[in-house]
Formats: C-alpha cells, sequence, structure tokens
C-alpha cells in the first residue's frame, strides 16, 4: 500500500491550468475585440459644497482585462504548489504558504474592483462612494479570510459587511429605474447574474466551513465562482460597450 504522504492531488491543479488557461484566453479575446467596440467608460466625480468635478474616467473593457490577468497571475502560484499542498516535507510548507497567500491576496484584488464597476455601472459616481463601497468590499474579504479558522460565525460577520455594498448598488439602481433614469436592461442583467454568483461563492464557502479541507486553502467551488465572475463581468462589459 502507498504511503500516504506520497499521494498527489491531480484534480486542483488540472482545475487551476485550466483556469489559467480559460482567462488567458478570454483576456486575448477581450484585447482583440476592445479597438471594434466604442469607449465605454465610468465617470468618477467628487463634489465639494455645490460644485461638482469630473476627477477621473474609469474604462470598463480595460478593467474587465485587467481583472482576467488578475486571477490567471493569482491561479499560476497554486497550479505550481497544489501539488505539495498535502505532503509533508519543505515543498510542501511552501505550497501551503503560497496557498494560503493566494486564498485572501486575490478576493482582496477581484472582488472590491468588482463592487467598484457595478456600482459605477448603476449610476453610483461620487468618490467618497466608490471608496466606501470598495473599503467595505475589502473589508468583508478580509474578515472571510483571516478569521478562516473561526467557523461559520466568523463568515456571518464577513457577510453582513460584505452585503452592505450589494444593498447599495441595488438601491441605487431601483431607485434610478423609479425616477424614470434607470440603467439599461443588460445593466440590471448583469447585476443580477453578479449577485447570484457572489451568493453562490457564499454558499460555497459556508459548506466549505461544515467539512473543511484545509483552514488556508479554499476550495475548488469557491474559485470557480470567482473565476466565473471575472468572465461574466468581462463579456458583460464589452457586450455593453458594443450596444452602446
Amino acid at each position: 500500500m502507498r504511503d500516504p504522504s506520497s499521494w498527489r492531488t491531480p484534480a486542483p491543479r488540472v482545475g487551476a491550468a485550466l483556469a489559467v488557461t480559460l482567462l488567458l484566453a478570454e483576456a486575448a479575446c477581450l484585447l482583440v475585440l476592445l479597438p471594434h467596440s466604442e469607449p465605454f467608460t465610468l465617470p468618477v466625480t467628487a463634489t465639494f459644497g455645490a460644485v461638482s468635478l469630473d476627477i477621473a474616467q474609469v474604462d470598463v473593457r480595460a478593467a474587465s482585462v485587467i481583472l482576467c490577468l488578475i486571477v490567471a497571475a493569482a491561479r499560476v502560484p497554486s497550479l505550481l504548489s497544489t501539488a505539495s499542498v498535502d505532503t509533508v516535507g519543505p515543498r510542501a510548507d511552501a505550497g501551503r504558504r503560497v496557498a494560503a497567500v493566494t486564498s485572501w491576496s486575490e478576493p482582496l484584488l477581484v472582488t472590491p474592483i468588482i463592487v467598484f464597476l457595478l456600482a459605477g455601472l448603476n449610476g453610483v459616481t461620487e468618490v467618497s462612494a466608490l471608496v466606501s463601497l470598495y473599503a467595505l468590499a475589502s473589508a468583508g474579504v478580509l474578515l472571510t479570510r483571516l478569521q478562516r479558522e473561526g467557523g461559520r460565525a466568523s463568515l456571518v460577520c464577513a457577510a453582513a459587511v460584505g452585503i452592505v455594498p450589494w444593498g447599495v448598488i441595488a438601491f441605487s439602481q431601483i431607485g434610478a429605474l423609479v425616477v424614470g433614469e434607470g440603467p439599461s436592461m443588460l445593466t440590471r442583467v448583469l447585476t443580477l447574474g453578479m449577485l447570484a454568483l457572489a451568493l453562490g461563492g457564499f454558499v460555497a464557502e459556508w459548506r466549505e466551513r461544515r467539512h473543511p479541507r484545509s483552514p488556508r486553502v479554499p476550495s475548488p467551488a469557491t474559485a470557480l465562482f470567482r473565476v466565473t465572475s471575472v468572465s461574466v463581468l468581462g463579456w458583460g462589459a464589452l457586450s455593453l460597450a458594443l450596444v452602446a
């Protein structure tokens, strides 16, 4: 019988390799299609008393490409270290450290940017509001990752913070619809789809806390929801630019 310390887990490595390949291919496709679409930017404004200033323009298409590259780059360390995460020895320890860093750094980079872009798509332009939403999304991710060993109680605390940006986005969208200045149907569908993926990621994390594989390594389901979210946002942003 084989020594358990020599066992390997190829499935996570295959999943990481597939994610890297698909995200790089998507980023390449988006870059090729960008010149064929109209510029699609979101204004960032700052209000000082009665004066409102446009301080920046965020290109949603370029931001989507950057997100794909960030997630692909974050998957590379997992791809290289997955084979040693479940073994023992110096190499295994290095693999666990890399997986631990990736497990919180990737969502900390990606989730707040997604929230920022969705808020802008739904009419939130004030820089103070956008920065606050970015910070709240980051806080929710940190609470999830830094208290990963705290069981479901810590996840509830993270959800209480992380749900606030989505509430603000929903309030902005519904309010705009009430006054007749709502976002396009495609934007509404994209927002609902991203919300569904965020809820799916939360459910995957909740189930993982019930039967944790490792306190430092995110489940494949959690990683899948994140990769899917970035892909959906990328193609959604390009579709918005094409119909603009």
